[in-house]
């Protein structure tokens, strides 16, 4: 839970942080979002949250004792990294994904509720590890953890 509230507070500071810089481009965050990013922006703003709303090209989600739970899309030949030291990593994924998966935990368990494929015991007898490749394999998701379980669940 902890990790969740800062994330909410990161979110929330760095919206102010971007409303503060976007008050020198006279209150449009269009504009100072086109001028930061050097990405053109084009079209009605308000449609654009629902647009990108869980579809992703890259992702690297990182914690240390936080939980990761991540059920978004990802772009085609796009790549997710979800790495933890001690946290629960939580990957829910659709009942035929695309997808080509690597994970590895130090001491953790690896629970595979998506596809037929087990978890092996890891190097050294410790942990465990899991590959496979699913459906056309465009998309590459990468999970380790030190000592947090992983879990694979279909949306």
């Amino acid at each position: 839970m902890r990790g969740g509230i800062f994330v909410g507070i990161f979110v929330a500071a760095l919206l102010l942080a971007m409303g503060a810089q976007a008050a020198s481009f006279g209150g449009n965050c269009v504009a100072y979002a086109r001028q930061a990013s050097g990405i053109s922006l084009d079209g009605n703003a308000g449609s654009w949250w629902s647009q990108a709303d869980g579809r992703y090209e890259r992702g690297k989600f990182e914690t240390v004792t936080g939980d990761i739970v991540y059920g978004g899309d990802v772009g085609f030949k796009g790549s997710v990294d979800l790495t933890t030291h001690s946290g629960r990593v939580e990957l829910r994924l659709p009942p035929k994904p695309n997808v080509e998966l690597d994970a590895a935990t130090g001491t953790g368990t690896i629970g595979n509720a998506v596809t037929s494929s087990r978890p092996i015991a890891g190097r050294e007898g410790r942990g465990m590890e899991l590959g496979f490749s699913s459906g056309t394999g465009d998309t590459r998701v990468v999970i380790r953890s030190f000592k947090g379980n992983v879990e694979l669940k279909p949306r």
